[in-house]
């Protein structure tokens, strides 16, 4: 079961509003990043590192997607979307992992192409290692930034994008291990490199895919019996059940049954209900909204010496 930061709640405004100023510096910096690999691998004439110039560009393209979905996202509840439009980042991840699932097949199809020639005049320049060097050290940042900005505002898109650029980290790891390769008169590890560069790519997009549909399917977000014991520590509360929640982190829907005496008067119930609300609120951030469902105790619900003492009878 997933947990739940307990970080400073920011306003739905300026949450987006920080997504989206995080998206656009990441895609002016995955532009350059891009531009660099592309032009150098072209004349070093790497396949790895183009596979990675493209994975970069990528990069760059899903920030668009995010940044679209940011858009939509922040748009309040409506008549059609009384529970808002949050899941819109969770639909542009699983855009960004569609996108890197057709990244991977082309990918492999060039380097299949290659098969045949695996060094295909592969020049190892200085060049082309300080590029490497330099747009690692870029997406080392980036990655980082993003991740711990995804975690803040608890955005499914830059969480997604974050494990994306990490994926770039480790891919151009292996296109410098494919660069080294050839200096070294191995032409065939640039090929090699060029697969590993799927393989991560692959795994990334899983692991987008698989957080995404959990949130898509309703995944329980909070343990029913930490929600239950914060319920019945409110004077007036008999017990708590039914306790069910749903959506993400930071837009959290939870769902109870509250039971209280049948002899309290309704708008002292009702008092207590929106108490009950408030309080899961307070107690677990991330919760955008709780709906409760009061009844009346009956006499088992209060054991017999509590029962007595209420005014049940047996019978």
């Amino acid at each position: 079961m997933p947990s739940i930061p307990t970080l400073p709640q920011v306003s739905s405004a300026d949450r987006h509003k920080e997504v989206s100023f995080v998206l656009w510096m990441t895609f002016l910096l995955n532009l350059a990043v891009c531009a660099g690999k592309l032009v150098v691998g072209t004349l070093a004439n790497s396949l790895s590192m183009v596979a990675d110039g493209i994975h970069s560009l990528l990069d760059a393209s899903s920030n668009i997607v995010g940044l679209v979905s940011v858009h939509f996202a922040s748009k309040p509840a409506d008549a059609d979307h009384p529970y808002g439009h949050q899941k819109f980042e969770v639909v542009a991840a699983l855009g960004i992992a569609l996108m890197m699932g057709v990244t991977c097949v082309e990918i492999l199809r060039t380097a299949l192409g290659r098969f045949q020639d695996p060094s295909h005049g592969l020049d190892p320049t200085p060049l082309a290692f300080g590029v490497m060097v330099a747009t690692m050290a870029v997406n080392v940042w980036v990655s980082w930034y993003e991740g711990k900005k995804g975690r803040e505002l608890n955005s499914p898109v830059l969480s997604a994008d974050s494990a994306h650029t990490n994926s770039d980290i480790l891919a151009s790891l292996s296109v410098l291990a494919a660069l080294l390769g050839a200096k070294l008169g191995l032409g065939w590890v640039d090929l090699a490199a060029t697969v590993l560069v799927v393989g991560i790519i692959a795994k990334a997009a899983w692991e987008i895919v698989n957080q995404s549909l959990q949130v898509l399917a309703d995944r329980i977000m909070l343990d029913p019996g930490k929600v239950a014991r914060i319920v019945k520590a409110i004077p007036g509360v008999i017990s708590c059940h039914k306790v069910r929640s749903r959506g993400m982190p930071g837009n959290i829907f939870v769902d109870l049954h509250v039971q209280v005496s049948p002899k309290l008067p309704t708008l002292k119930s009702h008092a207590l209900t929106h108490q009950v609300m408030a309080r899961v609120k307070e107690a677990i951030p991330g919760i955008s909204e709780v709906f409760v469902h009061t009844e009346p105790a009956k006499p088992e619900d209060y054991g017999k010496k509590k029962a007595k003492r209420k005014g049940f009878r047996n019978g």
